[in-house]
């Protein structure tokens, strides 16, 4: 996934969390499973972890927050998907490696 496009990112204020908001974080597509079974493990393993108010949905991540933790949260998200996407990256090659060798194996 590629870093969200600053003129795509919508802000709502959240009507159940006094002195939220909704940040709307536009993902280049809908990740898949994989993408993101890793990126919740990413992010709940990260010692920034809040309390759960981040979740994807569709081609989306939303996020509540404050107004003051907007930049914090930004770019600690950002950050949880380069993690991501370099835990796919590394996932790919070894689901590739195991293709080839098991491949090498049948002839």
């Amino acid at each position: 996934m590629k870093p969200f496009d600053a003129s795509k990112i919508s802000i709502e204020r959240d009507r159940y969390f006094h002195n939220a908001y909704i940040k709307d974080l536009p993902l280049e597509a809908a990740p898949n499973h994989i993408w993101q079974d890793i990126f919740e493990h990413e992010w709940k393993s990260s010692r920034y972890l809040w309390d759960g108010k981040l979740f994807i949905l569709g081609d989306r991540i939303g996020l509540i927050t404050t107004e003051e933790d907007f930049k914090e949260k930004h770019d600690w998200i950002e950050h949880i998907i380069d993690q991501t996407n370099k835990a796919i990256d590394e996932y790919n090659r070894s689901t590739e490696a195991a293709k080839e060798l098991e491949t090498r194996r049948a002839t």
